[in-house]
């Protein structure tokens, strides 16, 4: 498993090196979150909490994955970027510039390195998104199911096809 403490504080000296000011992070944990999820911001007044899906935790093969997913939801501290546009939007495109990240609104397992197995749920069917590779598993048939193609992915606009 990598060391989540020790990632963060890389993270910060390079936002810090390139002079982007974050918010007041109170900490940065791992957390159960769902699988569609790598990571999540919590602001509460003018405190910033950072969880980190166990997932890509326990079974990342890229160190930079990691460090990616923390920086973009680090941005989401700094005044104005808790959405995906404007000033966060800009910010990201900062530090993929100044620092040769892939911060993006979405992004999927295989730009993170995260093993697919880990992320592999005991859904009877699933579908996947074809532009950024998510995985949606369902217990039971539904619409969605049925018709993959007439939905679309909210975060990146891509189609679904089922896979299984």
């Amino acid at each position: 498993m990598l060391d989540l403490q020790k990632c963060y504080n890389e993270c910060r000296a390079e936002l810090d090196s390139i002079g982007i000011k974050y918010g007041n992070i109170s900490s940065v944990q791992s957390a159960n979150l769902p699988s569609t999820v790598w990571g999540r911001c919590i602001k509460n007044g003018d405190i910033y909490k950072i969880q980190i899906n166990k997932i890509l935790l326990e079974s990342t093969e890229s160190y930079k994955g990691l460090k990616n997913t923390i920086i973009h939801e680090m941005l989401h501290s700094c005044p104005n970027s808790m959405g995906h546009t404007g000033s966060w939007k800009n910010l990201a495109g900062i530090v993929n510039s100044r620092l040769g990240y892939f911060v993006s609104r979405c992004t999927s397992s295989e730009e993170l390195g995260v093993k697919i197995d880990a992320m592999k749920q005991d859904y009877k069917y699933a579908c996947k998104c074809n532009k950024c590779g998510r995985v949606f598993g369902k217990s039971r048939i539904c619409n969605f199911i049925k018709y993959p193609s007439h939905y679309t992915h909210k975060n990146c606009g891509g189609t679904f096809v089922r896979i299984k």
